[in-house]
């Protein structure tokens, strides 16, 4: 079989950036490493990338020169000679048998070069996800996004790190991020599926070459079990995002994502509001860096209501620093302490309306179809309450369903300017209102611990766990060497005993 494909280096360069998020650069196994190039019999060419949790396709919708065919391509070889090239000029890939290689100018002559042959029947199969797509807008771009600079980088709840399409409710569908510290929700979608959707993280999802390559489709494929009866397997669920010229396709996150709509205020209990202008966003985020603290583990900075004048307050070694902030602000005086960068990522995401239940309750911040909930630092002599998730065995949220009926301004259509004294748009329905947990640590008092601290105090366990686990075979490795040790020197005392012994034997007495 013989192949031969021209591809124009100004067509690569445009397409390898996106390939190359998802080809490991230590890709444990070789044919993962490659692309697969297809020249098709109506001269249109695709190159696909695969790491076996996902994979990505470029389709360049054009004629291309050469004879239709497939081959695998290292991503490596093919990404260093495209950079050597001038944008003019043409990459010739060609397959005769066994042997592959790629042609490309250098000076003037034209150098081909082998490269390794691997049969394109061996690389992973791409899975078919034959519904029907639903499209999605520029906004939905942008809350996933938003969402996935909120998801967790920790590992010890899956779910967390990725962004939740949430469509347990028909008539408003949200887009959800959390790390259990901040949550993020965008609304005013509607996703055709049949369930809700964790879509794993993935640095090609936020690439721009993917984000501004047009409308986005969305097709979703569930698990299927295997039939008894005619003894066919079961089938994994799929996701695919399809752009004008790329396809996304990936295996979702399974298991239950938490019941997020619970750490949400109700509108009854928020008793402090502050309206933020485009001058005060812009004077907390030119502040913020260069206020004390910011060396600190959590960063601390406070919004602090008096009467009717905000102040951004941080304090370092030394005394406080406050910065007068324009805007308008009603309710009762408080002073509320919150990771800074957590603070600017909701100002930067437009939430510019602040609502306060209290000193140590969590901050809401919302916008025209966005929410975020940032958790505060609690009272100074509070209990210490580690970082936690739940067990399912003990955790409400896990058993929950993945979210609550959404708020009902929300659901409909939100005002675009926030207004002051508005109940705020985060409301849960009355009729099935969960119980509220809470962003926040411990505050001393009795009642009982909210759903994420519990998550938080759980994680804070299995952390001390993994440390003492890692001590004991710490000890365990240095008890080993040391019977090593001890072994080598029982074997030179035995030999030296033994050499004596035959020494003495030959003596004549």
């Amino acid at each position: 079989m013989i192949t031969n494909i021209e591809i124009p280096v100004a067509d690569l360069k445009s397409v390898l950036p996106g390939l190359s998020k998802i080809v490991g650069k230590r890709s444990t196994l070789p044919i993962l490493g490659c692309v697969k190039v297809t020249l098709n019999e109506n001269r249109t060419l695709q190159l696909q990338a695969n790491n076996l949790d996902q994979i990505v396709t470029a389709r360049l919708n054009k004629p291309f020169n050469g004879r239709p065919g497939q081959m695998l391509v290292p991503l490596d070889e093919l990404s260093n000679i495209a950079k050597r090239c001038a944008a003019t000029d043409i990459i010739e890939l060609s397959l005769s048998g066994k042997e592959a290689a790629i042609t490309y100018p250098a000076a003037g002559p034209r150098i081909k070069k082998p490269v390794a042959h691997l049969a394109a029947d061996e690389f992973p199969p791409e899975p078919e996800v034959n519904a029907e797509p639903v499209p999605l807008d520029n906004a939905f771009k942008e809350a996933l996004q938003q969402a996935f600079e909120c998801v967790s980088d920790e590992c010890g709840r899956y779910v967390l790190t990725g962004a939740c399409l949430d469509v347990s409710n028909k008539e408003a569908h949200y887009v959800v991020g959390t790390n259990g510290r901040h949550l993020f929700s965008a609304n005013s979608f509607l996703f055709d599926v049949p369930q809700s959707i964790i879509i794993p993280p993935g640095k090609f999802l936020t690439w721009p070459g993917f984000m501004e390559d047009g409308t986005w489709t969305l097709r979703y494929m569930p698990a299927t079990k295997s039939d008894l009866e005619s003894k066919g397997p079961g089938k994994q669920p799929w996701i695919c995002l399809e752009s004008d010229h790329w396809t996304y396709v990936s295996k979702p996150i399974e298991g239950a994502y938490p019941n997020w709509k619970q750490v949400v205020p109700p509108a009854s209990a928020l008793k402090s509001h502050i309206t933020l202008g485009e001058p005060g966003i812009q004077l907390i985020l030119e502040t913020l860096p260069l206020l004390p603290g910011g060396e600190e583990r959590d960063q601390p900075v406070s919004l602090e209501i008096r009467g009717e004048a905000l102040k951004l307050r941080a304090r370092g070694k030394g005394d406080w620093t406050e910065i007068p902030i324009p805007a308008q602000v009603s309710g009762k005086s408080v002073s509320v302490a919150m990771n800074r960068s957590y603070l600017a990522k909701a100002l930067k995401f437009g939430c510019a309306q602040i609502d306060i239940e209290g000193q140590h309750k969590p901050v809401l911040f919302r916008s025209k179809g966005k929410t975020m909930v940032i958790c505060p630092f609690g009272p100074p002599d509070a209990p210490k309450v580690p970082e936690t998730l739940p067990t399912p065995s003990a955790s409400p949220t896990e058993n929950a369903s993945p979210a609550a009926a959404p708020p009902a301004a929300e659901a409909t259509t939100p005002t675009a300017d926030p207004i002051m004294n508005q109940p705020p748009v985060t409301e849960i329905n009355e009729a099935a209102t969960p119980t509220r947990g809470n962003l926040t640590t411990l505050t001393p008092q009795s009642e009982e611990a909210p759903a994420i601290d519990q998550m938080l105090a759980q994680i804070g366990t299995v952390r001390e766990g993994v440390k003492r686990v890692l001590e004991d075979i710490g000890n365990t490795e240095r008890l080993l060497r040391r019977a090593v040790k001890e072994q080598r020197l029982n074997e030179k005392e035995i030999n030296r005993a033994r050499s004596t012994l035959r020494s003495l034997q030959s003596v004549e007495l």
